[in-house]
């Protein structure tokens, strides 16, 4: 169908995109260390994130529940924010097939639970290097973890991954 074709395009393009916006503005802000920091609503963010990759859980049997009600500020810039979050978001609702993707913002932290396929404890070790994908076949690069965890360096953010083969995965984004 021409339709579902022009909204994948749109959807690589806008990707694309903010890929670029987002490694131009860390480029920036690391050469730049007189700059100010930028303030960022984190719910707007985070909702933002979860609606525009809804579309990887059409055809499939996934209850979304985000809870996004709190009033936040973290320092940084909302495309690094959005660029960690739709990250996690993508894998979260990418290797959940069935159940539940369980988004909560609280305090200070963003927490998304799955109950997808799960990782290794190989995968686990290796998941923040440059370059490490186990689907480099399905179209990944392995750059998406190693740049969250670049830019959550950055920021002095936290990130903590727990998860179990065939039972799902829970990350902890400790922000400020």
């Amino acid at each position: 169908d021409n339709r579902k074709r022009i909204e994948r395009i749109t959807r690589a393009t806008t990707q694309i995109t903010r890929l670029t916006t987002a490694l131009l503005a860390l480029a920036r802000e690391e050469s730049d260390s007189d700059s100010h920091p930028h303030q960022c609503p984190v719910d707007k963010v985070l909702i933002k994130v979860v609606e525009e990759h809804q579309y990887l859980l059409n055809h499939k049997s996934v209850e979304v529940n985000l809870d996004a009600n709190s009033d936040l500020v973290t320092r940084g810039d909302s495309i690094l924010l959005y660029v960690v979050l739709a990250n996690i978001v993508r894998n979260a609702f990418s290797y959940t097939h069935q159940g539940t993707v369980h988004i909560r913002l609280e305090n200070e932290r963003i927490v998304i639970e799955d109950t997808g396929a799960g990782m290794r404890d190989d995968q686990l070790l290796k998941m923040f290097n440059r370059y490490y994908s186990e689907n480099l076949s399905k179209g990944g690069h392995g750059i998406g973890l190693s740049l969250v965890a670049r830019i959550c360096g950055r920021y002095g953010w936290a990130i903590s991954i727990r998860s179990h083969e065939g039972r799902g995965t829970s990350v902890e984004l400790l922000l400020n």
